[in-house]
């Protein structure tokens, strides 16, 4: 079994029928068991030491070029508009950077040792039959990043709620107002843009005193009825998901059930009306 199809596993983005599939060889084979740890561990935290890069800015003399118009030649007589080029956004390039380095690590099969040879590792990626058990995935790599090295695993920092709001709500193409929770003890530490069922998913972290992780996870889907909120247990944490106005959205954390369901029914309004 070749690293695409193992990494289209940990993302969630095989078919139910291809995820069984993975599983019922995983369980046969120790070794790509091994394979998978490495690949999940290796992208995390390859992930984790490049995201400052994303919020860096492009030097100068590579965003001149970057930005320079292309000198193309022009037909005899044809109308030449001049166009002005646009700034590069600072992450655009820094992005496609840590991307291309992500996948020349991960995906060429090198350094798994490397990266795991601390022995504790991340916790496995298992790809399940629905985006709940993607968004707990995530979450468990969240939590345990932050619980090992006391910081949070994301690509866009809270300082700025507006921000992070602006930031998700172009990418899902929406309006969206990040919620406060410090009313009920979680403070914001940021976001991350994922690929769940191949569409553009936001993961907004949040940490509480106590260092306990909780993630709102947020998903637009085509369709279906609106959903009243349940609560489930998955990978050792609570998801209490609810879907409203074609978007899913999901709470998860090893949090009280009681503090979910008054977190959920304090944003629930807001995020629909956003």
């Amino acid at each position: 079994m070749d690293d695409i199809t193992l990494n289209a596993y940990l993302d969630g983005e095989l078919d139910e029928p291809g995820a069984r599939e993975v599983e019922a060889a995983l369980a046969r084979d120790p070794a790509l068991q091994r394979r998978l740890d490495g690949l999940a561990r290796a992208v995390a935290l390859a992930r984790a030491a490049l995201t400052p890069a994303l919020h860096e800015a492009l030097p100068d003399r590579l965003a001149a070029i970057a930005t320079a118009p292309a000198a193309m030649p022009s037909p005899a007589g044809a109308n030449v508009v001049t166009l002005t080029p646009r700034a590069t956004r600072r992450w655009v390039v820094p992005a496609a950077l840590a991307a291309s380095l992500v996948l020349t690590m991960v995906g060429g099969g090198i350094g798994y040792e490397h990266y795991i040879s601390s022995g504790r590792g991340l916790p496995r990626l298992v790809a399940g039959d629905s985006w709940l058990d993607t968004v707990s995935n995530f979450h468990q790599v969240y939590a345990r990043i932050y619980a090992d090295e006391d910081r949070a695993l994301v690509d866009i920092a809270g300082d700025d709620a507006e921000r992070v709001g602006a930031f998700f709500g172009q990418r899902l193409a929406r309006n969206l107002q990040v919620p406060d929770l410090t009313g009920h003890g979680f403070a914001l530490q940021g976001g991350r843009l994922v690929l769940i069922q191949s569409k553009p998913s936001a993961q907004i972290v949040y940490v509480a005193d106590n260092g306990k992780t909780l993630t709102l996870s947020i998903l637009s889907v085509a369709g279906g009825r609106d959903q009243a909120p349940r609560l489930e247990r998955r990978r050792d944490a609570n998801v209490l998901h609810w879907r409203s106005g074609g978007t899913n959205y999901a709470l998860v954390g090893d949090i009280e059930p009681g503090l979910m369901n008054a977190i959920a029914a304090d944003i629930a309004p807001k995020l629909l009306g956003a």
